[in-house]
């Protein structure tokens, strides 16, 4: 089956979730369900033995074949990909869903004396 992984790197947490096509929640991890507490939750650590558990969850489900979406650039993108192949998964495409700037606010009026 194929399904889509959305991995969102904080500075202060790791949230992974599994969904299908649709966009159905399958399976979901953080660094606190994971035993990680504080700001352990959000180590290159506790980012690798999420995506571990994630991976070993999609593939005893049936997912061999995923797309993933990033929300933040904390961790590399190969390594993860890397893990995901080491545990049997095709990644089919890699998407990048970072905020990019698009000019500001509009700044404030000039001030008349």
């Amino acid at each position: 089956m194929h399904g889509i992984i959305h991995l969102k790197f904080t500075s202060n947490n790791t949230l992974v979730t599994l969904t299908g096509l649709d966009g159905k929640v399958i399976i979901s991890y953080s660094g606190g369900n994971s035993g990680f507490k504080g700001s352990k939750k959000s180590t290159k650590y506790a980012k690798e033995s999420i995506i571990e558990q994630i991976g070993l969850e999609a593939t005893s489900r049936g997912y061999f074949r995923i797309s993933l979406h990033f929300h933040g650039g904390k961790m590399r993108i190969r390594k993860c990909v890397r893990m995901l192949k080491k545990l049997g998964i095709k990644t089919l495409m890699i998407n990048n869903l970072r905020k990019i700037a698009h000019n500001g606010c509009r700044p404030s009026k000039v001030r008349r004396i």
